[in-house]
């Protein structure tokens, strides 16, 4: 529960860190661009996310389906999927997952520290990309547990 809490706390800090770029207070940007400090930190902080969401993700399957053993005669192995049933926890997991990781491929590939850049089609069409791999990694990753 505290990696959550570090996590939605550090969410809300980045979404001030991009409204501080966008109305230029931020130190790291200026005129609306990040300095290569700034990026190099929010692609970082995200990735970290999206990374943390996964593995989140991944422990919630391997947790839920496994079996365990009890040294107990009345309840000698214990299944916690034929018992709970997960209606929005791991859809809410999922969900945050595919938010940091859209926001990580945008932030790398979509942003620049140079203030005449705009995204190419081609770029966009690089993000999508990118994120439909990570995406694919992640259920990868995640069925493979």
């Amino acid at each position: 529960l505290s990696f959550a809490i570090i996590a939605e706390f550090l969410a809300i800090v980045m979404m001030f860190f991009h409204l501080a770029t966008l109305i230029d207070l931020n130190p790291l940007a200026k005129n609306g661009t990040y300095t290569t400090l700034g990026k190099a930190i929010s692609v970082l902080v995200w990735l970290v996310l999206s990374v943390g969401f996964l593995v989140v993700c991944c422990l919630g399957i391997s947790a839920f389906y496994s079996t365990y053993s009890c040294d107990n005669p009345f309840i000698p192995t214990i299944k916690i999927a034929e018992h709970f049933d997960w209606t929005w926890g791991y859809p809410i997991a999922n969900i945050g997952c595919f938010s940091a990781m859209a926001a990580f491929v945008a932030q790398l590939l979509l942003t620049s520290t140079n203030s005449s850049f705009a995204p190419t089609k081609g770029k966009i069409g690089t993000a999508v990309l990118a994120l439909l791999v990570g995406v694919v990694l992640g259920v990868v990753a995640c069925v493979s547990v």
